[in-house]
């Protein structure tokens, strides 16, 4: 995740459509070319107020950590110094088109884009010039928005430290483990952690069962 350029009413769009654009070059490179991932994706969070996050995400091969960390790393500052196909861009502006349609076709669809729209910030009148907001994101727009991302990625990895750890240290990146387990525990009092920890003695029992289960019928 990273923050990007804030949005107003105007840039709102360039946001959105660089979030879809990346997304779609992760699903190619990590999904379609490598296979280390059922899905990877990317998409921006814009809240009220202005403020814009990329997010970039997906579940990976643990063995594959190192080469999931460094492609989305790579994805971000290639499209900053430029390296984006514009066939991307140009999908993106048409995809996002085509699910405005899809996304009007209920009174419920309607009200919520409008709500949305008002309480965002946005107003109605961007509902009005929305078709020219998206048919004008320009390659720029997209490398404009990202530009603020590059060098301040903050990332997340939930997986085996025996994975992790080395990706880390070969990408020469600052990391801080975290044993979410013992912190978890930690926040227990005693009579939630007793609880817990027969919660696991029976998770543990129900699947040494199945797995005897399993080979006895082999």
């Amino acid at each position: 995740s990273c923050q990007v350029e804030p949005w107003t009413s105007e840039t709102y769009m360039d946001g959105k459509i660089m979030g879809s654009a990346l997304s779609e070059r992760a699903w190619r490179r990590l999904r379609e070319n490598a296979g280390v991932t059922y899905g990877a994706y990317a998409y921006v969070e814009s809240l009220p107020g202005g403020a814009n996050t990329l997010h970039i995400a997906g579940l990976f091969q643990n063995d594959a950590t190192e080469f999931a960390v460094s492609t989305l790393l790579d994805i971000i500052s290639q499209a900053t110094d430029g390296d984006i196909d514009e066939d991307l861009i140009a999908n993106s502006k048409w995809e996002t088109a085509r699910k405005m349609v899809l996304g009007q076709q209920s009174g419920s669809q309607m009200t919520s884009l409008l709500v949305n729209a008002l309480e965002s910030g946005r107003g109605l009148d961007y509902l009005d010039n929305l078709p020219e907001y998206v048919s004008t994101v320009s390659k720029e727009d997209v490398i404009r928005v990202l530009a603020p991302c590059r060098g301040h990625e903050t990332i997340s990895i939930v997986g085996p430290k025996e994975y992790i750890e080395p990706a880390m240290q070969n990408l020469k990146l600052d990391y801080e483990l975290v044993d979410w387990e013992s912190r978890y525990r930690s926040m227990l009092d005693e009579r939630e952690l007793k609880k817990y920890l027969k919660a696991l003695e029976k998770e543990e029992k129900a699947k040494a069962k199945a797995e005897a289960e399993a080979a006895n019928a082999g």
